[in-house]
């Protein structure tokens, strides 16, 4: 089970994997149980959830990364990107 599963949250998204954006917001401003949508690097809306110290980034084709936000040192899973792409949007929406 994700670490998204198990808040209950669930993912909608809108296309397919491309390369990680800064995030617009920081980490400062998100609220537990908040969700936005971002686009990456090729123009693809992701959905970005956040809930507490765990955050959820995905995309339609089933790509994903399920994280952590605290001092797990970016403890995550992943699919269909890069390990490297994968912590690279954890730090950018966590930092």
């Amino acid at each position: 089970m994700t670490t998204l599963q198990a808040l209950g949250l669930s993912c909608y998204v809108l296309a397919s994997l491309s390369m990680p954006v800064i995030a617009p917001a920081s980490a400062a401003e998100w609220r537990n149980s908040d969700c936005r949508f971002d686009r990456d690097d090729g123009g693809n809306a992701v959905k970005v959830c956040r809930d507490q110290e765990s955050i959820g980034i995905f995309w339609d084709d089933g790509s994903y990364v399920n994280g952590w936000c605290d001092s797990r040192d970016y403890d995550i899973e992943f699919e269909g990107l890069s390990k490297s792409d994968a912590l690279s949007w954890v730090k950018d929406y966590c930092g």
